[in-house]
């Protein structure tokens, strides 16, 4: 291992210190690490393969055992919240109907969340479907062997597109959006507990993915937005204001659909055509669209 290399991971590994002891494990995330570290997520992902790899480097069974509880009461206080979110709203609710359905005291939960809001903002983050977003992103940089390559920018489009698209798949997270989509206008603090893991997170390690297409690296970071605005509003459309009839049960929509695929499909070439790519088969954008 070389000594830059060295240095970069022993910095990484300072940085994930410091968050775990502030935030614990549950309340950190690779995107924070990375930040503190300063270094990209996909330089990140280069040394640790996830969190749980990364934590377990550290070799500190102080913080497992702290760790460890930590979970156990943060697991129980998110489950009462996402019951008393999604039965009265968020303006509906309060820390003390969350406390209440806890079984703790207000002072309690105030050892973990300063407020409803950042409640509420740990509930997205670690509901089931959204709490998956940063192994998502590491999976597309696996996928894309960190750097697209020019001639696979449409299989790859398209790949992250449906694994995108499985985030809208939990019905648990369904009833969260709808809570955010009611709200967010009246709280944009609220809209903003989403947009940052679904969008801006994604985007931004999209970006990093197709860096190799020569697209200039001013540009990308907002091009990756584009692509990922598109999915989200499909999504959000169609899985929680209109969602199709025969695709109502549990099952169905946890199943990748015929028309995900569709979507999927016009998405990458939609946005290579905006680039001006060539599509995968050598025509040219208004051949083969």
């Amino acid at each position: 291992m070389s000594d830059l290399r060295e240095t970069t991971r022993a910095r990484i590994q300072a940085a994930a210190l410091e968050c775990f002891r502030e935030h614990g494990y549950d309340g950190t995330s690779m995107v924070e690490i990375a930040r503190r570290a300063s270094v990209s997520p996909a330089t990140l992902y280069t040394h640790f393969t996830g969190k749980g790899a990364l934590f377990n480097s550290l070799q500190r069974s102080d913080l497992a055992l702290a760790a460890s509880r930590t979970k156990e009461r943060q697991e129980a206080i998110l489950k009462a919240a996402l019951s008393v979110f999604g039965e009265k709203g968020y303006a509906g609710a309060t820390m003390e109907d969350v406390a209440r359905a806890a079984g703790l005291s207000k002072a309690a939960l105030y050892e973990y969340f300063a407020g409803k809001q950042d409640l509420f903002a740990a509930l997205i983050e670690n509901a089931s479907a959204f709490a998956n977003v940063d192994e998502l992103l590491n999976g597309w940089l696996s996928d894309a062997h960190r750097t697209v390559r020019p001639d696979e920018a449409e299989s790859f489009l398209r790949r992250a597109a449906l694994r995108y698209l499985g985030l809208f798949h939990d019905p648990v997270k369904l009833n969260l959006l709808r809570v955010v989509l009611a709200e967010g206008s009246r709280t944009p603090a609220i809209s903003a507990t989403l947009v940052t893991p679904t969008i801006e997170r994604s985007s931004a390690l999209l970006a990093e993915c197709l860096a190799g297409l020569g697209v200039s690296k001013e540009d990308l970071p907002q091009k990756a937005r584009l692509f990922i605005g598109m999915l989200f509003a499909w999504a959000v459309f169609r899985s929680v204001l209109a969602p199709p009839a025969n695709e109502a049960s549990d099952k169905s929509r946890r199943m990748v659909s015929h028309a995900e695929i569709e979507m999927a499909e016009r998405a990458a070439r939609l946005f290579l055509c905006g680039l001006g790519w060539p599509s995968e088969k050598g025509r040219g954008w208004h051949e083969s669209n």
